[in-house]
């Protein structure tokens, strides 16, 4: 039988996903690997690829600091001492905003995920309402 037309290539599918499975972490301390596996356990399975790993590394980092300062804050304001609760308060919103800022870079904030959507939304513009053909038909002929 003979083919008729264009011979199609062999197409093959290829997901448009960008990480590998949920990634391990690697030489992380046990505070800093407990945060990594929430934070990859919440996301879906292939969110993370090679190229996002150190930025997700720096987040988990900075979770951990986090949690470590807010425990030293409340150390520090049980035993009155207000002078190492200022400089602990200061730290701690540091590494907060950074982790925050991490996480929106990461798009594992809502307002990054729902940004998204909204933008994609606003490139498919509603069709107008008086379609071209129609302008000036409700005007008596002169």
């Amino acid at each position: 039988m003979v083919q008729r037309g264009r011979k199609s290539p062999n197409l093959t599918v290829i997901p448009k996903i960008p990480g590998h499975g949920r990634p391990e972490p690697e030489d992380l301390p046990a505070a800093e690997a407990k945060v990594w596996r929430k934070i990859v356990s919440a996301m879906p399975e292939h969110w993370f690829g090679a190229e996002n790993q150190p930025l997700l590394r720096c987040l988990c980092s900075m979770i951990a600091t986090s949690e470590a300062l807010a425990a030293g804050i409340v150390k520090a304001r049980t035993a009155s001492d207000w002078n190492m609760v200022s400089k602990l308060t200061r730290i701690h919103e540091r590494t907060s905003r950074c982790a925050a800022d991490l996480s929106a870079k990461l798009r594992l904030t809502p307002r990054s995920k729902t940004s998204v959507e909204r933008a994609a939304n606003l490139r498919q513009a509603p069709p107008p309402s008086v379609r071209p053909w129609e302008i000036g038909r409700d005007k008596p002929a002169e």
